[in-house]
């Protein structure tokens, strides 16, 4: 006779599922204790050899926190820069361009510092060779450059040339110490000139005055809402005649740092048409005669 199968009772045994979730609480909460420690204490470097370390053990990264990764007081040093090669090192009490920042933005230079400001140029100038083809003058605009257009650019051509980039690269370095606005000037003389890139020397006069700029903005960094451009081919020469003298004289790029008290009015008095015409700006000194050759009407 066949004795019915009875079911052995098995034996349960409670699942262990609940210390895995107990190690992990167990573990948040000591993050937790770990970071409020960690704030309260105020020890960013604490903190961050600790996330470090923990980063290192758990293959986890903890939350970067406000404040960390700032230099701290410790970090700072007290030393002041060292000037840079061909610098000019000033006196104590004479005006000093400041690089400036967000926080802290250039200076702007009334005409009281002008002769500060005139000095530092002539030996920016001066460091390149080119003193004799860069007069520094003040008018009723401001502080203004007057540079040869042959030291800048080739006869009828608005590239720089090698001459051209060292000479904006030493005023650069004064330009952006400051924070007065920049008026970039291109001037050629009446001599026409016609080219399938410049029609007329309109065209090339502010193909150059913009290629200045531009190279103030990308190459020196001065900031752009600081920088304007105009070109204004032969309607506006410092010197009457037809003479060679006349012509190198009124082919340049002037580079006007503007006062901060120039009004419109002031601006318009002093660059109009027929007050240039009729005679130099009476402040600037006399137009050097370069012996260069000419560049071509342009």
């Amino acid at each position: 006779m066949r004795r019915p199968h009875r079911h052995e009772d098995h034996e349960e045994h409670p699942s262990e599922a609940w210390l895995i979730a107990l190690a992990d609480m167990m573990t948040l909460l000591m993050v937790t204790f770990l970071m409020m420690f960690a704030i309260s204490s105020l020890d960013l470097k604490k903190f961050q050899t600790f996330k470090e370390a923990f980063a290192q053990g758990t293959g986890t990264v903890l939350p970067q926190l406000p404040g960390e990764g700032v230099p701290t007081e410790g970090d700072v040093s007290d030393e002041p820069l060292a000037p840079e090669d061909g610098d000019p090192i000033p006196e104590a009490s004479a005006w000093v361009p400041n690089p400036g920042g967000p926080e802290e933005p250039p200076p702007v230079i009334d005409r009281e510092k002008f002769d500060e400001l005139r000095k530092q140029i002539n030996e920016r100038v001066t460091a390149v060779g080119l003193a004799d083809k860069v007069d520094v003058a003040a008018d009723p605009r401001g502080l203004v450059l007057y540079v040869t257009s042959g030291v800048l650019f080739e006869s009828g051509e608005a590239q720089l040339n090698p001459k051209g980039d060292q000479l904006l690269g030493q005023l650069g370095k004064v330009f952006r110490g400051i924070g007065n606005n920049l008026v970039v000037e291109g001037h050629t003389d009446s001599r026409p000139i016609s080219s399938a890139q410049f029609p007329s020397n309109w065209e090339l006069s502010t193909a150059r005055a913009t290629i200045v700029l531009r190279f103030l903005h990308d190459a020196q960094k001065v900031p752009s809402n600081r920088l304007s451009a105009a070109g204004y081919a032969d309607t506006r020469p410092r010197r009457k005649g037809a003479t060679e003298a006349a012509w190198s004289a009124n082919r340049r790029v002037e580079i006007v740092v503007a006062a901060p008290t120039t009004t419109p009015k002031a601006v318009k008095a002093a660059t109009s048409p027929t007050s240039a015409t009729s005679s130099a700006s009476p402040t600037p000194a006399p137009t050097p005669e370069p012996g260069e050759e000419g560049d071509g009407g342009h």
